[in-house]
């Protein structure tokens, strides 16, 4: 895997600004979108992403973990026309295989013949705010954490008792997209020893954190798998 290197993505952001050789605009990347805002990358799901460049140029895609590590780079069959174009990803890391789910975040790199290539960004510039939590809810029968999320953020619920200990952290730190979700809890606290499942105390309480316009999140796989723990593996 590849780390990304930070100078040079300010230095291909000062070239998307303007600054450029005298007499020559700078190529732009501009109206950078994608769709779906979520996939399921064990079901051959795809992410297009569609921009608009100023001037013809090969454009590379990248794929980044929260690692900031590259799982994949897809360049462009060959060099593309100014205007709109499109390019996709399909989940899967460079050796196919499909990657963990988590938020993963995308840059554009567009080089124009006998020019200085140019990087779409938006990892450091958008998200990372801490914004209005959801309501969380205990569902005993099943037991289940649900809740709703308006737009993808990343997550950490906690759950304890009034004017006592917290018992458990069911997730922290988790990417989710938008929609209903139902966390698994047994309604024990982290030793395993202690069921508040169905004590009258029990609260359930949430932070939310907003993801980065440039965020895809992979959704959980049957077993629950993550990318932190891949981390771990």
């Amino acid at each position: 895997m590849t780390v990304r290197l930070r100078a040079i993505a300010f230095a291909a952001s000062a070239l998307a600004l303007g600054f450029a050789a005298p007499g020559h605009a700078a190529l732009e990347i501009t109206n950078v979108s994608h769709a779906p805002a979520a996939i399921d990358s064990t079901k051959r799901q795809s992410v297009e992403i569609r921009f608009r460049i100023s001037e013809p140029a090969r454009v590379t895609l990248r794929i980044f973990d929260g690692r900031d590590l590259m799982v994949r780079g897809i360049p462009s069959a060959k060099i593309l026309a100014a205007g709109d174009q499109r390019l996709s990803w399909d989940g899967r890391d460079a050796k196919g295989q499909p990657v963990p789910p988590e938020a993963y975040v995308y840059t554009l790199t567009a080089t124009p013949g006998g020019g200085a290539p140019v990087e779409h960004d938006l990892t450091d510039l958008s998200g990372n705010e801490e914004i209005a939590p959801p309501t969380v809810r205990w569902d005993s029968a099943k037991h289940l954490v649900r809740y709703e999320l308006a737009a993808p953020a990343r997550l950490k619920i906690r759950t304890g008792l009034a004017n006592g200990p917290l018992l458990k952290t069911v997730i922290d730190g988790v990417a989710r997209a938008a929609g209903p979700h139902a966390e698994p809890w047994d309604g024990k606290d982290e030793s395993g020893l202690i069921d508040a499942a169905k004590n009258p105390d029990l609260q359930l309480s949430a932070q939310a954190w907003s993801l980065s316009k440039n965020a895809i999140v992979v959704l959980p796989d049957p077993e629950g798998r993550t990318d932190r723990d891949a981390r771990r593996a």
